[in-house]
Parts: C-alpha cells; structure tokens; sequence
C-alpha cells in the first residue's frame, strides 16, 4: 500500500533533533514520502535531516507569523503538501511539535 505522510513541525530549540534523527530512517521505510509543514521558526538542522530523507517541506511565511494562528492552516497545508507523492493515501500526524 502506498501512504503518504503529512506532519507540521515547530520547535525552534531543536528538542527533537535526536528524536527525528532515529525515526526517520523507519520512516522513510514505512511511507512513499514525507511532507513536512514546517513553521518559520523551525529548527534549521532538523529541516537539513528532513531534507536528506527526501522529504517535501514546505515553510510557513514570517508575515503570516504577524498575522496570528490560523486554526487548522498548517494541518491543511501538510495534507496538501503529501498529496503531491501521489500516494492512494495520506496518513497526518501532529508528532514533530514542541513548543517552550
């Protein structure tokens, strides 16, 4: 079965730089892609890893970071991401966030 795989991701400090760092190569075996919504504020090496996976990864803008949260965007934006691995399905998760 091809899946794809959407997730936002925030945490600036880079806390789960490790955690990324051991999960990605299981997930690189289980999905046909990752698509990574990432906020501006996001952890440059931690991106620099997804980007190495292959992943698809898409920034959120500073000016959008002004204009306050969006209820549900950034969701959105990581399904729509995946959808451009043109897997049959696409499988979100919220498990890259760590906030202060």
């Amino acid at each position: 079965m091809s899946v794809a795989l959407a997730a936002t991701y925030h945490d600036p400090q880079g806390h789960l730089y490790a955690q990324i760092q051991r999960a990605l190569p299981t997930l690189d075996a289980l999905f046909n892609g990752l698509a990574i919504r990432a906020s501006c504020l996001a952890n440059e090496q931690a991106l620099a890893l997804f980007t190495a996976a292959g992943a698809l990864i898409e920034r959120e803008s500073t000016e959008r970071l002004q204009d306050g949260p969006k209820l549900g965007a950034a969701r959105r934006e990581a399904i729509a991401l995946a959808l451009q691995w043109d897997a049959p399905f696409v499988l979100y998760c919220d498990c890259f966030l760590h906030s202060e």
